[in-house]
């Protein structure tokens, strides 16, 4: 048996630090600031980084919700 507070606790920090990124990504991308070549590569490796972040929680979320089921 899974302890459910804390990984329902690790999932809300996951999220929150997720949400930031998404943040930090909207606000980089509609600026209007022109970045030099360096800074484009960054925003797109950082974008990158957030997206598998999103795809590691999913899987987070989705096995979480499937061991309260079987519980």
């Amino acid at each position: 048996m899974i302890d459910a507070e804390a990984k329902l606790t690790e999932l809300i920090e996951d999220a929150e630090r997720l949400g930031g990124k998404i943040i930090l990504l909207v606000h980089a991308a509609t600026t209007g600031h022109t970045l030099c070549e360096r800074g484009t590569i960054a925003l797109s490796d950082f974008g990158t980084d957030s997206v598998q972040h999103f795809h590691e929680f999913e899987k987070k979320l989705k096995s979480y919700r499937a061991a309260c089921i079987h519980n």
